[in-house]
């Protein structure tokens, strides 16, 4: 059996598969900020509240980033080594591929 991509359209929304729900539920949050996450979710009879409750708090701190002019931050964990790191990385790898891979062992 073939599954559709779309519900159809002349289903009733609170039918509609989760995901849709939770899409649309966003959306009223979005357009409606002064509302309550319960409210959507008792609308759209959402199974699973806190994934709303979730992505609500996630677009709302996307929102205020926005506001500060800032950009939603990614990554951040990469160190640029100084010339003295990485050659002490260089030996390092030289005397384990010399060595056996028996570098410090305590």
């Amino acid at each position: 059996m073939a599954r559709l991509s779309q519900a159809p359209k002349n289903v009733l929304e609170r039918n509609l598969p989760e995901k849709d729900k939770l899409a649309l539920a966003l959306k009223f949050l979005i357009q409606h900020p002064d509302e309550e996450p319960s409210t959507p979710i008792r609308i759209w009879k959402i199974q699973k509240p806190n994934t709303l409750q979730k992505a609500w708090l996630r677009e709302r701190k996307k929102q205020e980033l926005a506001k500060q002019g800032k950009s939603p931050r990614h990554g951040g964990h990469n160190k640029i080594l100084s010339p003295e790191q990485e050659r002490a990385l260089i030996r390092y790898a030289a005397n384990q591929c010399l060595n056996g891979g028996k570098g410090a062992t305590k």
